[in-house]
């Protein structure tokens, strides 16, 4: 059984965490909330809202006039319908290859990641074209994704370089 927790988020939201630390398994369970969600659409939900390890379920008030609160009639509505969702296996991921230029105007602080970082430019375009990146979710600008996956040798902790 999925394991989440719910909380308001003003007065016409909910949000469904699902893990406190971004993983595969967390964006697995949040896809499968969203499915869930897809699957049965609710009347009463308006938007499902995804990030890296939550679903924000924005909800029409005029839906709720019974017992208790608007807010405790969807956590209601919210765990009938998750009861028995499960966390989905590993689907099927499609890869985008994106063209990248770098420095000059298309990329102007690569000089001060590569000394940021004590690499030299082309250190840092090696380093940040090897390997794939995950989306998480798709941001507030129209097409901008979150990603995860930058190599740790691009990645400082309180100015100290990480292994």
């Amino acid at each position: 059984m999925l394991k989440y927790t719910l909380s308001p988020m003003g007065d016409q939201a909910v949000m469904i965490e699902v893990d406190a630390v971004i993983s595969p398994s967390s964006q697995r369970n949040v896809k499968s909330i969203v499915a869930r969600l897809n699957e049965a659409s609710p009347s009463w939900m308006v938007e499902a809202i995804t990030a890296y390890t939550t679903v924000t379920i924005i909800y029409d008030l005029q839906e709720f006039n019974g017992k208790g609160s608007p807010f405790e009639q969807v956590c209601q509505r919210i765990q009938e319908l998750l009861q028995d969702v499960r966390e989905m296996g590993d689907s099927e991921q499609r890869i985008v290859r994106i063209p990248v230029l770098y420095g000059g105007s298309y990329g102007p602080d690569l000089h001060f990641v590569a000394e940021y970082n004590c690499l030299t430019p082309d250190e840092v375009i090696a380093i940040h074209t090897t390997g794939d990146y995950t989306v998480h979710m798709i941001g507030f600008a129209p097409g901008f994704p979150f990603i995860g996956g930058c190599r740790r040798r691009l990645v400082h902790q309180e100015g100290r370089l990480r292994d």
